[in-house]
């Protein structure tokens, strides 16, 4: 919560995630999934959550910028489990170099609401790039405002709602 109040614009979430919250996003990866990338996974709630979804032959690959949540991820001990230290827009500018293409899924933790109607074209352009054809771009959450920038990219898109979480979440999922 201290790092969430001191840093609103990183930190997407004032406290963990419930359990409910955390099963019903990693219920959104196809279990055929091999490479799936989150960003902004903070101290890893749900990246341990995919980790247990995810295939033995699955490779999980998270970008996280806060250095204190980078600490937290690194006590996470799965071979599965790749952390890039860095900001995700600076890193999708170089998807090639961080083996981030042909992406099964993406799952985002950012806090999305906070940024430009840019910034979000921007990053809804980027994970578009990273994504297979039939990939899907997830991202959570608390207002329901769908980003119209979604419906130029994606073919399909849904969303659900969990309310049995400190902030309820929307979770959207778009589909390449």
């Amino acid at each position: 919560m201290k790092t969430a109040f001191s840093d609103y614009r990183t930190v997407g979430a004032m406290a963990p995630g419930s359990k409910y919250f955390v099963r019903r996003v990693a219920k959104i990866i196809s279990p055929d999934a091999k490479l799936v990338v989150e960003i902004g996974p903070g101290s890893g709630v749900i990246t341990r959550e995919i980790l247990k979804v995810l295939p033995e032959e699955g490779r999980l690959i998270v970008i996280e910028v806060k250095s204190d949540f980078i600490t937290v991820l690194h006590k996470i001990q799965d071979p599965r489990l790749s952390i890039i230290r860095g900001d995700a827009f600076e890193v999708l500018s170089a998807p090639e170099r961080f083996g981030l293409m042909n992406i099964d899924a993406v799952i985002s933790g950012i806090p999305f609401l906070v940024f430009s109607s840019q910034t979000k074209d921007e990053l809804v352009v980027k994970a578009h790039k990273i994504l297979k054809s039939g990939g899907t771009f997830s991202f959570y959450q608390n207002l329901p405002l769908l980003s119209p920038q979604l419906k130029n990219y994606f073919k399909k898109i849904s969303w659900q709602f969990e309310p049995r979480n400190i902030m309820p979440y929307f979770i959207f999922t778009a589909q390449k």
